[in-house]
């Protein structure tokens, strides 16, 4: 049992045997999102970072991802890059139109002992409207 760690099965007398860590695997995004917390129509990177809440655990090696605009109607497979020290880099598109508004995400990750994570994230993020084009008003001379 680490240090200064409490155990509730031992607080309350139900168990004797020493407690850990389960090694999780957990993934934090970070999507480049605008300060309304959108993103524009493009190619864009997300940051995605693997990790466990034991710092003994192995490195988390490996990512596939996927994204869907559609409300996870369909899932498009975004291109993984990098992977040292559970930091990956994901290159996806996002369309102008045919999208529900929305950037859903799937990811599927694991550490080098085995452990994994399957995790869906529905409408994970707004995407930008289209600006409106320009219009002119009043008349010309």
């Amino acid at each position: 049992t680490p240090t200064g760690t409490i155990c509730a099965g031992n607080l309350l007398r139900e168990s004797t045997a020493p407690c850990q860590a389960d090694p999780l695997v957990l993934l934090n995004y970070n999507a480049g999102l605008s300060l309304t917390n959108t993103i524009s129509p493009g190619t864009h990177q997300l940051q995605v970072t693997g990790y466990h809440q034991d710092p003994d655990a192995p490195p988390v090696t490996s990512l596939q991802l996927w994204t869907s605009t559609d409300g996870g109607t369909t899932w498009q497979p975004a291109r993984v890059t990098g992977g040292w020290n559970g930091a990956f880099t994901v290159t996806y598109a996002v369309p102008a139109s045919g999208t529900n508004g929305y950037v859903s995400i799937k990811a599927q990750a694991s550490d080098a002992a085995g452990n994994d994570i399957t995790q869906e994230i529905d409408n994970a993020y707004a995407i930008a409207a289209a600006p409106a084009s320009s219009v002119r008003t009043g008349s010309r001379r």
